[in-house]
């Protein structure tokens, strides 16, 4: 049990971190360089750019909603709209004909392509959200699971001569 609860603890915390890192990253990065610069840039293509580090991060929340037998399906649903998002980002760019130049980058393909890219950020948003419950999740249970530390007599429970704890009758 206590190996259980430690994995799921620590994948809970380690995949929340992965995958909060690509959105924090263009917020902290924009900081920094304006810090040097005097000029706020924001790199919104990041959470893109890193979805392996996403994919490691959902992965690791989808064994912590395993070990802990809750959010599963809403693990389960998330990590592959990550996934279906990030590829059919990829895919519409290539229909449209932004991918390789054919098409200027503006009007309806943008719109469509950058549509898709904000849906995979949605995703992203929505793993990162479900990394906090899960965490929340992982330590709240550990601490049910605790027996009191206060002995049955000073809780007003007489043992009944089983051992168990229960009222006397």
């Amino acid at each position: 049990m206590f190996w259980g609860t430690l994995t799921a603890r620590v994948s809970a915390v380690a995949g929340t971190v992965l995958t909060g890192f690509p959105l924090l990253a263009p917020l902290v990065l924009g900081v920094i360089f304006a810090v040097g610069s005097g000029r706020f840039l924001f790199d919104f293509l990041i959470p893109g750019e890193l979805f392996f580090v996403v994919v490691a991060g959902a992965l690791l929340l989808v064994l912590a909603t395993v070990i802990l037998r809750r959010l599963r399906v809403a693990a389960g649903i998330l990590t592959a709209a990550t996934i279906v998002t990030f590829f059919a980002t990829d895919l519409v760019s290539q229909a449209t004909g932004l991918s390789d130049g054919r098409t200027a980058p503006e009007g309806w393909p943008l719109f469509w392509v950058m549509s898709v890219y904000a849906l995979y950020v949605l995703s992203v948003v929505g793993l990162f959200v479900l990394g906090i419950l899960v965490c929340r999740v992982a330590f709240s249970r550990a601490e049910r699971a605790v027996p009191s530390a206060v002995p049955p007599a000073e809780q007003g429970l007489e043992p009944s001569g089983e051992g168990d704890g229960r009222p006397a009758t």
